[in-house]
């Protein structure tokens, strides 16, 4: 089966995020593990690449990332694809998605007939389930929600009935550490090759409820940290990958970081590297709140 996953970004004279898609690396090396040659997955970042490559061979299942800033051309690449391939499992997830409100949720699915599943937390669990479902039963879309809609945990979708179905939504991988490293498993190469700033996750989740931030719902209450030795292994991987370390940045996705223990050792292990090879020309980072 073949398989895009997309996290795109707008082009002007060049891409407007220059950050490695670590979201959908995350995806791919989860479902790859598990389902290994009965799946054969493809990542992008650029739109033109992508909308190329749909018309050359379309796949059978297409994920874009839903952000604030990605949300209209993720839907025009999904609006052609649903053109050029009628069996297309089109797969919509992120956070700009009204979760905590049904009905909110139901008319935004109304209003984008061409989006089939909408993954609104952690990707992970609710992709692999979707791409089982289809490997198991097929692409017709209708058959898949109305005689199999219990194979689709973590995902919404309209049912024929015009009604919202959305079960065990916010579906979480307990031990996230049993997720492969997408830069370690060679997910990232090709962007970190390309001048793509790497992205890098030590830590999921966010004690506060603040009420201005999508991390605010209780899903992310529950906090998970990836090993320190996982992650000193990918920043060794980062900088012999690239190919200026002196000059590359490094994004932590991290809602809270600089708050937590490991977070100190890790810091004080970074500027280790830092002293001996130029990396991180510096680092972006939603720093604690508690502390």
């Amino acid at each position: 089966m073949k398989i895009f996953i997309g996290d795109l970004a707008h082009s002007t004279i060049i891409l407007t995020n220059n950050h490695t898609p670590i979201n959908i690396g995350f995806i791919a090396a989860y479902v790859k593990s598990i389902l290994k040659d009965k799946v054969d997955i493809k990542l992008y970042k650029n739109p033109h690449k992508l909308l190329d490559d749909i018309k050359k061979d379309p796949p059978d299942i297409l994920g874009l990332s839903n952000y604030i800033w990605c949300q209209s051309v993720s839907e025009d690449v999904f609006q052609f694809y649903k053109k050029v391939k009628k069996d297309a499992i089109a797969v919509f997830g992120g956070p700009n998605f009204p979760s905590n409100e049904l009905y909110k949720a139901k008319q935004y699915l109304v209003d984008r007939p061409y989006v089939d599943f909408y993954i609104p937390f952690e990707g992970e669990t609710p992709f692999l389930n979707i791409t089982k479902a289809v490997l198991q039963f097929g692409n017709d879309v209708k058959k898949l929600k109305s005689m199999h809609a219990r194979c689709f945990d973590g995902s919404f979708f309209i049912s024929e009935n015009n009604e919202i179905i959305g079960n065990n939504i916010g579906v979480q991988i307990k031990d996230i550490n049993s997720i492969p490293s997408p830069y370690l498993e060679g997910w990232l190469d090709s962007f970190l090759k390309q001048g793509f700033h790497p992205m890098l996750e030590t830590r999921r989740g966010c004690p506060f409820r603040c009420s201005y931030c999508h991390t605010g719902l209780s899903y992310y209450n529950q906090g998970r940290s990836f090993s320190l030795d996982s992650i000193k292994k990918e920043i060794e991987y980062i900088v012999k990958t690239v190919s200026n370390p002196k000059k590359t940045r490094l994004e932590i996705a991290d809602s809270n970081f600089g708050m937590w223990p490991q977070d100190l050792e890790f810091g004080k292990w970074l500027n280790t590297i830092t002293e001996r090879t130029g990396f991180p020309l510096n680092i972006g980072s939603s720093t604690g709140k508690g502390r």
